[in-house]
């Protein structure tokens, strides 16, 4: 886990948790739910646990599609030809 990332997170999740602990102040005394409700662990773990898993997910997705489409079409993979871009996806802007 990357440092500045993992603060950000945080940083989000305390902003969530005082906007939603704060809306629930408009809900009758009755129906608020306790701050360490049942499931909090697991919910704070999974909320923690999502935003890196598929990052890493998703780029080996990606290279999953990509290098298989690369060699069909151009029949070679290499470093030039990824830093250098090609198709219509390079035209388009940053």
């Amino acid at each position: 886990m990357h440092g500045p990332a993992l603060t950000k997170l945080a940083i989000a999740f305390v902003i969530l948790f005082v906007v939603f602990r704060t809306l629930e102040f408009f809900r009758c005394r009755q129906q608020r739910l306790p701050i360490l409700r049942h499931g909090f662990l697991t919910d704070l773990s999974y909320w923690l646990f999502t935003p890196f898993v598929t990052k890493s997910v998703t780029r080996v997705c990606v290279a999953a599609v990509a290098i298989p489409f690369a060699l069909v079409v151009y029949g070679k993979v290499d470093r030039a030809m990824l830093m250098q871009s090609f198709g219509p996806a390079a035209r388009l802007p940053l």
